[in-house]
């Protein structure tokens, strides 16, 4: 009989073979050992990696060889040896070559137009940028319409008599006059609006032709140099209108518009060269809006022709 020990690469343990060598005499048989609780079979762990193989170890010396014993039971598998160290990581490969890009694919069709985003916050404002070059002037527009005549100013205060000024050269003697002529008027009165001046004959030529009746200076056709003045307070603050008429028609250039206040009496007058050509009636007429208190009130009448 011989015994043989060696290490398993595996599960790194130990076995007995045994070896029955024939041999021409039996001995007696030994008594028989105890036979050995079986232990517990412990848990499979798990598998690791395979270590590196151990070396081999001498082979020891012969024993003499005993007697012949019986065979004895299987013992209990014994526990897996440990892990071994894992072994040392390989050098990693270089890279491979980057391939060649593929051709770009045809573009796909626009997608719907997506919903406007809402608005976002104002930028800051920007720099007032250089004033820019002033343009052409524009041609000019058409003249617009007159407006219409503002209320007469109040009347002013009369100024200080001036200076008597020289006597100028003697003009030419005139034609022959015709030594015709008649004054008339009133000194006060009240005059409701639209109604004539009171006129009464206040002065005449000694052959006169004309005369006076209800407020008119009757006067044959002819060519008259008419002269009027008067003074007057509104009783309502206004214009002072007063017309210069041939019966109830108006000469024309002949009125005279003042503005009247209440508190101050306004004067004015007239003049002008007229043509009857029939007889005439000349009288003054109120075509105020309101009434007016008249003072010093004249018209004369000159025969020309």
């Amino acid at each position: 009989m011989s015994w043989n020990c060696y290490n398993n690469d595996e599960r790194s343990r130990r076995d007995r073979d045994v070896v029955i060598v024939p041999t021409p005499v039996i001995g007696p048989m030994g008594p028989r050992g105890f036979t050995g609780p079986t232990g517990a079979t412990g848990a499979t762990g798990a598998t690791g990696a395979t270590g590196p193989q151990g070396p081999v170890g001498d082979t020891g010396a012969q024993g003499p060889q005993g007697i012949q014993g019986l065979v004895g039971a299987t013992g209990a598998t014994g526990a897996t040896g440990a892990t071994g160290a894992q072994g040392i990581q390989g050098v990693t490969g270089e890279t491979g070559a980057t391939g060649a890009t593929g051709a770009t694919g045809a573009t796909g069709p626009t997608g719907p137009t997506g919903p406007t985003g809402p608005a976002g916050e104002q930028g800051i404002q920007g720099l007032t940028g250089d004033t820019g070059a002033t343009g052409a002037t524009g041609a000019t527009g058409a003249t617009g319409a007159t407006g219409a005549t503002g209320a007469q100013g109040i009347q002013g205060l009369t100024g200080d008599t001036g200076a008597t000024g020289a006597t100028g050269a003697t003009g030419p003697t005139g034609a022959t006059g015709t030594a015709d002529a008649l004054t008339a008027g009133d000194a006060t009165e009240s005059v409701a609006t639209n109604t004539p001046l009171t006129l009464t004959q206040l002065a005449a030529s000694p052959d006169t032709t004309m005369s006076v009746s209800s407020n008119n200076i009757d006067a044959p056709a002819g060519t008259y140099l008419l002269i009027y003045a008067f003074s007057g307070t509104s009783q309502t603050a206004g214009d002072i209108v007063v017309q210069l008429r041939d019966n109830t028609t108006e000469i024309p250039d002949a009125s005279v518009t003042v503005y009247g206040d209440t508190s101050q009496s306004a004067s004015g007058g007239n003049s002008t060269v007229y043509t009857a050509a029939a007889p005439a009636q000349f009288n003054l007429y109120n075509a105020s809006a309101n009434t007016v208190d008249f003072t010093d009130v004249t018209l004369t009448a000159l025969r020309l022709v």
